[in-house]
């Protein structure tokens, strides 16, 4: 069994990203956390985001799992080629560029940082790249231009 630490984030395809923010503040009480490029970072506690709504389309999905540390994640790789699901360890350009069509992608992380301050918290607008899914704005074709 894989041990996870938690949940870090969902990431969602939007077709109306107005209505999806709308729904995600209003309905479900989260708080914008940062915007970058067609995504809206949204947040449930003291991390910059738990759920990410892009605009996309919604069978595009992502659900990304905390481990403890690097053994973990090698841990969880070997359990999951174990029962067949093919893995691969990217580089950050390679996570920024992923594609999916209808399915459901699974990421892993390690080291996933609170935010310390509340009261001086700000969210971010990542502006380098329009497309980006990333706090480094690197060019995702992950999100359509």
């Amino acid at each position: 069994m894989i041990e996870l630490i938690d949940i870090f984030y969902v990431r969602l395809g939007a077709p109306d990203m107005a209505a999806a923010e709308d729904f995600a503040t209003r309905v479900l009480g989260l708080q914008v956390g940062d915007r970058g490029g067609k995504a809206v970072y949204l947040r449930s506690d003291d991390r910059a985001h738990t759920l990410c709504d892009y605009e996309g389309d919604p069978r595009e999905q992502t659900v990304a799992f905390e481990v403890r540390d690097a053994a973990s994640l090698d841990a969880a790789a070997s359990a999951l080629e174990s029962i067949g699901h093919a893995v691969h360890c990217g580089t950050v350009g390679e996570c920024a560029a992923r594609k999916v069509r209808g399915g459901m992608v699974f990421e892993y992380s390690v080291g996933v940082e609170a935010i310390a301050d509340e009261a001086t918290r700000r969210p971010r607008q990542f502006g380098f790249e329009p497309t980006s899914l990333c706090m480094w704005g690197s060019k995702s074709n992950f999100v359509p231009m």
